[in-house]
């Protein structure tokens, strides 16, 4: 049986989404390998994940579902979270400034002022686990420091130098599968501070199984690690990644991220409903 599925493609800071609309399509409807073949760069629309967003009758509040590019269900996104905030402003969903998401790990605030400034509250992490580099076979310029959980498992590696893409794609795919992050991994992030005292993060993820352009709960992660190292006074960190700047902010134990979304293309296809 052949399904039609209204989609709309969203960037945010380059880390690209399906959104799909709850009230015109269930969830049951959606199934691993459609997913996987819908985000597939050759074969389907191309995407690093698809969010399903819809509405909880009881409730009332918007409820968002991520689901990795390799069509697996994730806890959370924070780039998927800022681009299902925006899809939710186009389709009349958010109807003021200040709302809220659920997600499955609970529920986010999210606030919309423009395209180009879309806040999302991101859960940080409750325990920092900081490592040591004997664990790891890694060169002497790349410093394995922290893991934590903001949502999605996170590795923080400190670099001294920049890194190719090569070494991000070599180092991460080693480090995402390492035995000390048990069977389902961390996204590993690779972080530089260049003579201008900024802060770049090349992102590693697992479920794309490549290196994406952003990744919002990694930056959130970052900030998180440098701001307990005491690496900077300052209640907010900009933090720039191969799709564009970010920002986090903490305010009385809370955390936000911030930065630009704008829908890429809207289109429909039609799949296959059957799971085998």
């Amino acid at each position: 049986m052949k399904l039609r599925i209204d989609f709309v493609k969203i960037e945010a800071t380059g880390n690209d989404f399906i959104l799909i609309d709850g009230r015109k399509v269930s969830k049951s409807n959606l199934h691993e390998r459609m997913i996987r073949k819908m985000c597939d760069r050759h074969l389907g629309i191309g995407a690093d994940g698809l969010i399903h967003l819809s509405v909880d009758e009881a409730s009332n509040n918007l409820v968002m579902t991520y689901y990795n590019a390799d069509g697996k269900k994730s806890t959370m996104c924070g780039n998927g979270l800022r681009a299902a905030t925006l899809f939710a402003r186009i389709n009349g969903l958010l109807n003021k400034t200040k709302m809220s998401i659920n997600a499955a790990d609970g529920p986010h605030e999210i606030q919309f002022n423009a395209t180009k400034d879309i806040k999302v509250e991101i859960k940080p992490a409750e325990h920092i686990r900081w490592l040591d580099r004997e664990s790891f076979e890694l060169p002497e310029d790349i410093h394995p420091k922290a893991w934590l959980d903001t949502g999605v498992p996170h590795l923080i590696c400190e670099c001294d130098k920049p890194l190719t893409e090569d070494q991000v794609k070599r180092y991460g795919q080693y480090l995402r599968n390492h035995r000390a992050f048990g069977e389902q991994g961390a996204n590993v992030n690779f972080i530089f501070k260049d003579e201008r005292s900024r802060w770049f993060v090349r992102t590693y993820e697992r479920g794309v199984e490549d290196e994406t352009l952003s990744c919002g709960t990694g930056v959130t992660a970052t900030s998180q690690v440098l701001w307990a190292h005491n690496e900077t006074d300052d209640q907010t960190i900009t933090l720039f990644t191969l799709g564009g700047k970010l920002s986090v902010w903490r305010r009385e134990g809370r955390y936000f991220l911030a930065g630009p979304a704008k829908v890429a293309f809207c289109g429909y296809l039609f799949v296959n409903n059957e799971q085998s």
